[in-house]
């Protein structure tokens, strides 16, 4: 959960145009870079499943991983397993669950 010390957005508005069937994003903005990179970098500590959070996305990315998410669900549909989306080098891509495993390692440094 975001911290009560957290400061309050200055604005926030939804993005896209009203679906009933659809949800829609909504951008938020606070004073600082800094709040929001904080906010960022604490995303995962969420402890609510249907918000999701992400950094500013064009509408071209924002398509993009629409078109990845669609994509997934098809290809699970279809039978294959262990498909996940991972940001590789900062873009989205499909990787089986062995791909992850080995991106994960390579990227870990050993100490």
């Amino acid at each position: 959960m975001i911290h009560n010390a957290c400061p309050q957005p200055t604005r926030i508005f939804r993005l896209g145009k009203y679906k009933s069937e659809k949800n829609r994003a909504i951008k938020v903005c606070f004073p600082s870079e800094d709040t929001a990179k904080n906010i960022l970098r604490n995303r995962n500590k969420i402890d609510k499943e249907h918000i999701k959070i992400y950094s500013d996305q064009t509408p071209y990315q924002r398509k993009y991983l629409q078109n990845l998410k669609e994509e997934l669900q098809q290809r699970t549909s279809n039978g294959e397993s262990g498909l996940n989306i991972k940001y590789i080098k900062g873009t989205p891509k499909i990787v089986t669950s062995r791909e992850t495993q080995e991106t994960t390692t390579k990227e870990t440094p050993k100490n």
